[in-house]
């Protein structure tokens, strides 16, 4: 193989994108990081259930104990409902989303109403043979648990899904609920269960923000020789030229940034000739939920990382009480984050949206596959796992594996 295609151009500015383009180095490919148009890196503390990416911010520490990042775990917050921070009431758990599996604690009443909650517990009483029988999230809600606490759980859900809540269904929202429904007799006991697995899946936050993370993990891709080129120019004449002769890794952070790529000739033409370019339509596709994210300071006596779901309208938002060391970087201590879902905002951030049906899943599933045929580029990234942004990371290393074997000249 040329030695010129012993080069890959990795464009993003994500964690994926960055594990990618450390991979490749590390095995003596010649590495170019396009940065994206917007850095996409998390704001708040991020599922790793696997490790996958308390692994990779490890790297940095390896090159120089200055670059190390400490890694803070922290607890799943509480979760409020309320139509403003001073009538907000928490839903205790267990729970997973807006579901309880305790409806008749004290304070789940005066969520519920009494009624709501007793209904709620009635779910017990049902019989067995129904439990199972419902794809659909809602109708499986409203039977088991009741119109009250299904509307507890839809206002959730709305800030996390672009997608009705009629439309989504429980395998792709809650995975194992169903089987935890069948072990515990229930829906409130199958709730139960599947919380108290979760209690051990914390939230992994960088002690110093993601900001510092981001820039000691681009030290160390320097440190491995990795070229960094900021986003101004990705719309330059050379990246044409760079492409023609090198591996293309694109790894957008979310489907809007995968439209961006698109709209730039010299990736549109390096996906066309590396067989991709369809597959990144599709990704570009994919749903998207949209993020209005300020930071300002909020009176709300609540523990850190707490989330209430504002319900003074039909649209409910979510409104985040922050860890310090989310903003630690940003030497705001008090910052908060409130995130709107629904219409698009002007300066809005876009995520990719959680898988809400299984067909979902299964076509997302696809497009993966799909682009994994391809022999000399890959599109990764949280995009292509539902935003998952752990995932991205933890199933990128067979991919980049295969690719800089063929990059080496390896069988």
């Amino acid at each position: 193989m040329r030695e010129s295609q012993q080069h890959a151009i990795v464009i993003g500015d994500n964690p994926a994108a960055f594990a990618a383009a450390l991979e490749l180095a590390e095995v003596g490919v010649a590495v170019t990081l396009q940065l994206g148009a917007q850095s996409l890196w998390p704001y708040a503390p991020v599922h790793d259930s696997d490790d996958a990416l308390a692994t990779l911010l490890a790297r940095p520490g390896e090159l120089s104990r200055d670059l190390e990042i400490a890694v803070t775990r922290v607890p799943v917050g509480p979760l409020y409902f309320g139509r403003n921070t001073a009538t907000a009431k928490q839903l205790v758990g267990p729970r997973i989303g807006g579901i309880t599996g305790n409806p008749l604690a004290s304070q789940n009443r005066s969520l519920l109403g009494g009624g709501g909650s007793f209904r709620a517990y009635l779910d017990r009483l049902l019989p067995v043979l129904t439990i199972g029988k419902y794809k659909n999230l809602q109708g499986l809600l409203k039977r088991r648990i009741g119109t009250q606490a299904s509307r507890l759980a839809a206002a959730e859900l709305t800030t996390r899904y672009p997608q009705d809540f009629a439309v989504l269904e429980t395998q792709a929202v809650f995975p194992g609920l169903n089987e935890a429904i069948t072990r515990a007799g229930s829906l409130t006991g199958g709730v139960s269960l599947l919380a108290a697995e979760k209690l051990e899946q914390s939230l992994i936050l960088p002690a110093a923000g993601w900001d510092d993370a981001r820039e000691k993990m681009l030290t160390a891709l320097r440190s491995y020789g990795v070229i960094v080129k900021p986003a101004a120019e990705l719309q330059h004449a050379t990246l044409a030229t760079a492409l023609s002769n090198a591996a293309l890794v694109l790894a957008p952070g979310n489907p809007a940034e995968a439209q961006e790529f698109l709209a730039v000739t010299a990736i549109a033409e390096a996906a066309k000739r590396a067989g991709i370019y369809g597959v990144l339509e599709k990704i570009a596709s994919l749903p998207r939920v949209y993020l209005s994210i300020t930071y300002e300071e909020v009176q709300w006596d609540a523990p850190h990382g707490a989330e209430l779901i504002v319900t003074e309208n039909a649209s409910p938002r979510r409104l985040r009480l922050l860890y310090p060391e989310e903003f630690a970087s940003h030497g705001d201590e008090t910052a908060q984050s409130v995130s709107i879902s629904g219409e698009a905002v002007t300066g809005a951030r876009v995520e990719s949206a959680p898988f809400g049906t299984v067909a979902q899943m299964q076509a997302v599933a696809a497009v993966r596959e799909e682009a994994g045929a391809a022999e000399t580029a890959l599109l990764v990234g949280p995009t292509v796992w539902g935003g998952a942004i752990a995932a991205a990371v933890a199933n990128l290393e067979p991919l980049v594996k295969r690719l800089r074997r063929k990059l080496m000249g390896i069988a």
